[in-house]
């Protein structure tokens, strides 16, 4: 356990480094650099473009290595990225600070950074001797979910008072301890294969036999290119408005704390429904976290169309729906086998980042023109919500009537 403390703090400490500045970069940017909207939307974009080139491959690395020395390699090279990244955006901070430049940067680090994506995830599956996923890959989520909300707390009072470079300079400075922290932790034994879950009966009364049942899996009636698809429509939903959060609340003339507060609260929300949802996957309800985002993201967006106030708009974005994507990578858990299951983990987040770009570019675009405003944002997101989630309906009726045709041809064969 301690190791695992370690390992995690490691994550923490770098995930932190990324949330200190993470809701407060838009803003600067426009302030410092006079940056449009096409550019805030690019500058949200660009770091996800570089890790498109790169994801998979890294993906691939890690299938072909099945030791702790695989796993702790393409992590420490994934946090150096991020490192020189905070280093660079302080330096460059310090001068004449241009978009550009930060631009090019966000790119060059982040083709490297999502080195430690997969190797994250992948690492919480086979560590995990008992087969429950989704208590497995909860964890992720739930220090992630705490490390973003820390971040922008602790992001809060200093914008204020010291402006971004100090926050770029947190950033970096906890960035090098968790590089540190990854590099004294002791290796890890890891499995080779998944055990099947198993339910042990004790029979009462004279008899002590004991009855050993292998667990039944959970159906899973997805198709991971109906994942893949369902995921990239989704992202490009909300990458439309994602970006944009911050210029958003400033129209509504809420305060900067306000800002990072409403990010915190949706983080600390969230490690507790990652909690709940892995809890759930591993009691055999792998679809209902997939249905969740397309439906929680509708309710939030509802919301702001109809808001225009800031203290509203902070309650629905503190809504917590990003954990949806923890069932995306429990059903990549449960169907891949651990040797390309790097590649599996890789491909549903170039899904998620792939949608995530595609939107956060439109939206820069859209909002660079007159004639649209957030209102219209948000009405495009909904609709491309609405469309999500009539792929997940769509695939869950198709497969559930498949599987049940399939059910029913065997039992005519016997």
């Amino acid at each position: 356990m301690r190791r695992l403390f370690v390992f995690y703090t490691s994550y923490f400490l770098v995930l932190f480094a990324r949330a200190v500045i993470f809701p407060y970069l838009p803003l600067s940017l426009m302030k410092y650099t006079n940056a449009s909207m096409f550019i805030v939307g690019m500058n949200y974009a660009m770091p996800y473009i570089g890790q498109l080139t790169t994801m998979v491959y890294f993906g691939k690395q890690l299938d072909k290595s099945s030791t702790w020395r695989g796993y702790h390699g393409l992590t420490i090279i994934g946090y150096a990225a991020m490192t020189v990244q905070f280093v660079l955006f302080y330096v460059m901070s310090t001068g004449n600070p241009d978009a550009i430049l930060f631009l090019i940067v966000s790119v060059i680090c982040n083709l490297f950074a999502t080195a430690y994506m997969p190797a994250i995830k992948k690492f919480a599956s086979v560590i995990s001797a008992t087969g429950k996923q989704g208590t497995a890959l909860s964890r992720v989520g739930i220090v992630e979910s705490v490390s973003f909300a820390s971040g922008c707390l602790v992001g809060i009072p200093l914008i204020g008072l010291a402006g971004i470079n100090v926050l770029f300079f947190i950033a970096g400075i906890a960035s090098i301890c968790g590089i540190c922290l990854l590099l004294v932790t002791r290796p890890y034994r890891l499995v080779a294969e998944m055990p099947p879950a198993i339910l042990i009966h004790e029979h009462s009364g004279a008899s002590n036999d004991i009855t050993v049942i292998q667990k039944k899996e959970p159906r899973i009636f997805f198709h991971f290119k109906e994942i893949f698809v369902l995921l990239v429509a989704l992202n490009v939903s909300i990458g439309l408005f994602f970006p944009f959060f911050s210029p958003y609340m400033e129209s509504l003339h809420a305060d900067v704390a306000l800002i990072g507060a409403s990010q915190a609260a949706a983080s600390i929300l969230g490690a507790l429904l990652y909690k709940v949802f892995g809890f759930l996957l591993d009691k055999n309800h792998p679809h209902f976290t997939l249905l969740y985002g397309p439906l929680g993201y509708i309710v939030v967006f509802v919301i702001f169309l109809f808001t225009v106030d800031p203290v509203v708009a902070f309650i629905s974005w503190a809504i917590p729906v990003y954990p949806y994507f923890l069932g995306a990578n429990y059903i990549v858990a449960k169907t891949t086998p651990i040797e390309r299951q790097g590649k599996g983990f890789s491909t549903a987040s170039l899904a998620q980042t792939l949608g995530i770009t595609i939107g956060s570019v439109a939206g820069g675009v859209l909002l660079s023109l007159p004639a649209f405003t957030f209102t219209s944002i948000i009405l495009l997101v909904l609709i491309g919500l609405a469309a999500s989630f009539g792929i997940f309906a769509r695939a869950w009726v198709s497969r559930n009537a498949r599987f049940r045709e399939s059910e029913q041809e065997k039992v005519q064969s016997e």
